[in-house]
């Protein structure tokens, strides 16, 4: 299999001083995908990086307020 970038430069913007949120990611059938990695970028530098779990949620915890981008891929897509 090969890794394709599911979606490129997702941008989110952290309000308040720290917070944490999580993302689903699913494919285009609205299935999650497992073991995606998600790359958050700050001034297109990654700052934090986590996988999905089996349900497709990426969870980031305590982030700083300021403005994200994010870069998503898996094996497969």
């Amino acid at each position: 299999m090969r890794n394709i970038l599911l979606l490129l430069l997702l941008p989110v913007q952290a309000f308040s001083q720290l917070s944490g949120f999580s993302l689903v990611i699913v494919n285009e059938h609205r299935q999650p995908i497992a073991g995606a990695t998600v790359r958050m970028l700050s001034d297109g530098k990654v700052v934090n990086s986590v996988a999905a779990g089996e349900d497709g949620s990426a969870v980031f915890g305590a982030v700083n307020k300021g403005v994200y981008k994010f870069l998503i891929s898996a094996t497969g897509y």
